[in-house]
């Protein structure tokens, strides 16, 4: 497997008509021209030619049948140019499947290695195609490859690029597949993170991680429970609880702007509030404390968009017959409106169902 280099994976590719007039576009704030002169005009409608060739001559040998060399090689180089063809892909599995039941020896292994050395060039050239990760995927439940193989190719395509979420479900399947514990990969996940704080696909993966494991011991203490029942009543323990807080807490601290990290703390907020931490205690304590944190930013970052309305919804809790701190989170929510205008008409609506809601 050969990672895609970055002018590889930038690359795109334009099948509208060129158009007469010079056109401009912008890509992550710089701007580039689409059509430079007369010889990259020509060099699209030849790219563009050559596509509507193959498409046709590719969709001619599936309704033939026809999965010989030479039309899979057709298939192949309609794939390179645009690996969102699904139509292509599902002409490839019927193929490979049609032709592996009478094959043997060397021709089999190199009908594997063709499929596998495609989805390579095709996710070069999109590594989000769907259709591409898709195909992989049905390679391997076909035991056309060690899911211990992909799955380090799968590590060095997240060290590419960390936050490809179809990469990181493709992790997901693999991990299953292969019997990978919770714990191994929460570890990863912990290893991304600390990378970079503000890889929104990792913190994604250790909540769906975090909620299976205390599902997990939850069924294991009961055992007329089962790991799939009462999922949405499930909160973390209150030590996981106290880990996953220092952790968010670093990346608050190392990037307070950057929003992957205050959606998890959203997230563990959501278990901090569960009925148990409500009974036992912790809710209040935690709470305080995300309040003492949240006042330590402040003198950092007084304008902080995340940390001004995590301390907002954090005084919510403390009632409505604390009038301090409701007077407090009004103040905020003003403050909100004018440093993020644009949500302005949200922040106006959150106070009023405060206002409301305290009054009664």
């Amino acid at each position: 497997f050969v990672l895609p280099s970055t002018h590889r994976v930038a690359r795109s590719v334009g099948w509208a008509s060129p158009c007469k007039k010079e056109r401009k576009m912008v890509l992550h704030g710089i701007k580039k021209d689409s059509m430079k002169d007369e010889e990259s005009q020509k060099a699209l409608q030849k790219k563009a030619k050559l596509y509507k060739e193959l498409l046709a001559t590719v969709l001619g040998y599936k309704k033939e049948h026809n999965y010989r060399d030479g039309p899979l090689k057709h298939c192949a180089a309609l794939l390179e140019i645009n690996p969102d063809v699904s139509t292509a892909w599902n002409y490839r599995r019927m193929a490979l499947e049609a032709r592996l039941e009478s094959a043997t020896g060397e021709e089999r292994i190199g009908l594997v290695m063709n499929e596998f050395t495609l989805t390579e060039k095709a996710l070069q050239k999109n590594p989000k195609s769907y259709c591409a990760w898709h195909h992989r995927k049905w390679l391997v439940l076909r035991g056309l490859s060690s899911p211990d193989t992909e799955l380090y190719l799968c590590e060095k395509m997240l060290d590419f690029d960390e936050r490809n979420f179809h990469c990181w479900e493709y992790r997901r399947f693999l991990a299953a597949r292969m019997g990978v514990s919770d714990q191994d990969e929460l570890s990863f996940t912990t290893k991304k993170i600390e990378q970079n704080f503000s890889n929104y696909s990792a913190w994604h993966q250790r909540t769906l991680l975090l909620k299976r494991m205390q599902e997990a011991t939850i069924a294991t203490a009961e055992s007329d429970s089962s790991p799939h029942t009462g999922v949405h009543n499930v909160a973390l323990s209150s030590e996981k609880l106290d880990q996953e807080y220092d952790l968010v807490h670093q990346a608050f601290f190392t990037e307070p702007e950057d929003q992957s990290g205050w959606f998890y703390y959203l997230w563990l907020f959501g278990n901090t509030l569960h009925k148990s931490h409500l009974e036992n205690g912790y809710t209040g304590k935690r709470v305080e404390e995300e309040i003492q944190i949240c006042r330590e930013m402040l003198q950092l970052e007084p304008s902080s968009k995340w940390v001004l309305l995590a301390l907002a919804r954090l005084l919510v809790t403390r009632g409505a017959a604390d009038l301090t701190s409701q007077a407090e989170m009004y103040s905020i929510y003003e403050k909100l409106m004018q440093i993020d205008p644009m949500r302005k008409l949200y922040y106006m609506e959150v106070k009023d169902k405060h206002i409301a809601f305290s009054s009664i």
